[in-house]
């Protein structure tokens, strides 16, 4: 897994995460920190940062006042920086289209006709 950790130097702008791969690391700016301690506690890194970003996209704009736009600007900022550090998959994933119901079936989108 690729760490994270934060350091004051690093801010966080509009659209704009504020991060930086340094020494085999996702630096973030420390207002980032309570919501990555919130979502991901002990399993932080910069692969369930960009897997909670693409399933949760609301949860970040929130916290970082951004736009539906500026939350999508920033998801593919961070993916261009974390491409060559961590595998291709694991950046480009498309997760399955299912969900669970009650019964512990699946549970599929209509199929459009």
């Amino acid at each position: 897994m690729f760490p994270i950790r934060y350091d004051d130097k690093q801010q966080l702008g509009k659209g704009d995460f504020g991060a930086k791969v340094e020494n085999g690391e996702l630096v973030l700016p420390p207002e980032m920190q309570p919501l990555v301690k919130q979502l991901l506690g002990s399993f932080a890194s910069a692969q369930t940062f960009l897997g909670m970003l693409e399933n949760f996209p609301t949860t970040y704009a929130m916290h970082c006042g951004w736009t539906q736009a500026e939350t999508q600007q920033a998801k593919e900022t961070l993916k261009s920086q974390l491409r060559g550090h961590i595998p291709d998959n694991e950046i480009d994933f498309d997760p399955p289209h299912v969900s669970y119901g009650f019964n512990g079936g699946p549970c599929r989108p209509p199929e459009n006709k």
